[in-house]
C-alpha cells in the first residue's frame, strides 16, 4: 500500500510540474505529420570572388605538408563536391579553405562580405548533454540571429528528422546520428553565403538527405561538400568536382561527376590500403591527431573564452552568496562546516576554469 501511495504522490507532483511548464508548439506540419520543407537562409551579399588560395603549402605538420603549390579559386554560386580516396586529405583541405588551418607558404585571401560556415562531425560532440535539443539550437542561432524564432527553429530540426519529442530531449540522450542532426539544425538556420561541410550525409537516412540535398540545390549562397556519399552526390548535383589524390594534388574542373570519379577511388583506396599493410603508423596517426586537436581548439577558443567568462561570473557569485551565509551562520559550527565544503568545491571548479582560460589565452597569443 505505501509503494502504491508513494507512486500517487509522485505522479500528481509529475502533473502539477507539466502544469507550470510552458507549452512549446510544434510547427503545424510537424503535428500533421509531415516533414516541413528546409529551406537554407538567403545569403548575405559578398563579391565574385570568395575564397582564393594560392601556392599554398598545407599540412598538420609543417614537416609534411599534405598540399605543395596549391591554387584554388572558389567564386560565387559554384556547388563543389570534393571528392577523393579516404585519408588523402579531403577534410584537410576543407579546413585550409575555411581558413581553420593555418598556411605554411602562400597565400589565402577572402572577399569584403564573406560570411562562411564550416559543418563538421565534430561539432555534434561539443553540445551541451544537459540541455535540450531544442534550446541548444536556439541559444546557437539566437547568437547570430535574434531574430529566430522557436517554430522556425523546430521546422529546421524536423526537415532533418528531429520530429516530435526528439526536439524536446536532452542531448545526453539522443544517440550519435541525432545529435549529428541537431548540429545541422544549428547550422542551416544561420545565414552565410558559402557553406563548407564534410561528410554532412553520415548518419541521416534517405528523407533527411533529400531534404537537405533539395535544400542546398534551392540555395542561392555557394557550397563545398566533402562526400563518399554518391546518393547525396547524385541529388547535390554539384556545378564543379575537386578530386583530392593522395599525391597532394587537386584538380578542380567545372563539371558533373563520372562514374571514372568513383571508379578511381575504389582504385586509390585499395592501392593505399594495400601500401599500408604491416606498416606501423600508430605514432604518425597520434601526431596528426594531436596537431588536429591543437588547431581545433585554436579556433574554437575565442567562443570557449566567452563561455568560460560567463560560468566564472555565475561561480564567483555562488561563492560570494556562501560568504555572506557563513557570516550569517557564524555560531552555527555544522551549518559552516557545510557552507565551508560546498565553498571549497566551487573553489575547485574556479581554478580549472582559469587554468582553461589561461591555456586557450596562450593559443591565441
Amino acid at each position: 500500500f505505501g509503494a502504491k501511495a508513494s507512486k500517487a504522490s509522485s505522479a500528481q507532483s509529475r502533473k502539477k510540474q507539466l502544469e507550470k511548464m510552458d507549452i512549446i508548439e510544434a510547427p503545424e506540419s510537424l503535428q500533421t505529420g509531415r516533414r516541413p520543407k528546409l529551406v537554407l537562409p538567403e545569403p548575405p551579399k559578398c563579391r565574385m570572388d570568395m575564397v582564393v588560395m594560392k601556392g599554398a603549402e598545407v599540412g598538420w605538420s609543417t614537416e609534411k605538408p599534405l598540399y605543395r603549390d596549391l591554387s584554388l579559386s572558389i567564386t560565387r554560386g559554384m556547388r563543389i563536391v570534393i571528392l577523393g580516396p579516404n585519408g588523402c586529405g579531403k577534410s584537410t583541405l576543407l579546413w585550409a579553405l575555411a581558413g581553420r588551418l593555418p598556411l605554411s607558404k602562400g597565400s589565402r585571401t577572402t572577399t569584403d562580405g564573406l560570411s562562411l560556415g564550416l559543418f563538421t562531425q565534430d561539432l555534434a560532440q561539443e553540445l551541451d548533454p544537459s540541455s535540450t535539443a531544442l534550446d541548444v539550437v536556439m541559444e546557437s542561432v539566437q547568437e547570430v540571429d535574434p531574430t529566430i524564432n522557436t517554430e522556425r527553429a523546430r521546422a529546421a530540426m524536423g526537415a532533418l528528422g528531429l520530429t516530435g519529442e526528439k526536439a524536446l530531449q536532452q542531448i545526453g540522450t539522443l544517440s550519435g546520428g541525432e545529435k549529428a542532426r541537431v548540429a545541422l539544425s544549428m547550422f542551416v538556420l544561420v545565414p552565410h553565403n558559402l557553406l563548407l561541410l564534410d561528410e554532412p550525409s553520415n548518419h541521416l537516412d534517405i528523407p533527411t538527405i533529400d531534404a537537405l540535398t533539395e535544400a542546398l540545390r534551392g540555395y542561392e549562397g555557394t557550397v563545398a561538400v566533402v562526400t563518399h556519399n554518391r546518393a547525396f552526390c547524385d541529388r547535390f548535383s554539384p556545378t564543379h568536382v575537386a578530386f583530392v589524390r593522395g599525391d597532394g594534388q587537386v584538380s578542380f574542373e567545372e563539371r558533373p561527376v563520372r562514374e571514372s570519379d568513383w571508379e578511381e577511388v575504389a582504385r586509390a583506396e585499395s592501392a593505399m590500403a594495400n601500401a599500408m599493410a604491416g606498416e606501423a603508423a600508430t605514432v604518425e596517426k597520434e601526431a596528426k591527431r594531436a596537431a588536429y586537436e591543437a588547431n581545433k581548439k585554436k579556433g574554437n577558443a575565442p567562443k570557449r573564452i566567452q563561455k568560460i567568462e560567463k560560468e566564472v561570473e555565475k561561480l564567483e557569485q555562488q561563492i560570494a552568496k556562501i560568504d555572506e551565509d557563513m557570516v550569517a551562520k557564524g555560531s552555527n559550527v555544522e551549518a559552516v562546516y557545510e557552507l565551508q565544503s560546498k565553498r571549497d568545491a566551487l573553489e575547485s571548479d574556479l581554478e580549472k576554469l582559469y587554468a582553461e582560460w589561461e591555456e586557450l589565452e596562450a593559443l591565441l597569443s
